[in-house]
């Protein structure tokens, strides 16, 4: 999935999605849906590690 790109700062944003009314607000925020699927699959690693 491709963001915009804001002309003036050359940032890429969310155009469509949850995220798109915030906007530039979303900036520097972790997605909390990535967060937690960062954490699950950890957690998966660990517990196969000690299996």
């Amino acid at each position: 999935m491709r963001g915009d790109t804001d002309e003036t700062s050359g940032k890429e944003h969310s155009g469509s999605g949850r995220a798109a009314r915030l906007g530039e607000r979303s900036q520097g925020h972790p997605d909390p849906g990535s967060v937690s699927a960062a954490m699950l699959v950890e957690e998966i690693c660990k517990a196969m590690k000690a299996a």
